[in-house]
């Protein structure tokens, strides 16, 4: 199960390295498109990482 998380994780990651469909902060779920990145979420998709890393490691 995490590597299939990981998985779709690291699929948001376009090809210049940015982090993508990070949802903007608001009230309720709305669409996020594929160059939509936000400094919170690119900070949750490194802390998965890091965990992934200790993981396999």
């Amino acid at each position: 199960m995490v590597a299939a998380a990981w998985k779709g994780l690291a699929s948001a990651v376009d090809a210049q390295g940015r982090v993508g469909y990070m949802q903007a902060t608001g009230s309720a779920p709305a669409a996020a498109t594929a160059t939509e990145t936000h400094d919170y979420g690119v900070g949750a998709f490194v802390l998965a990482a890091s965990e992934m890393y200790l993981m396999v490691k």
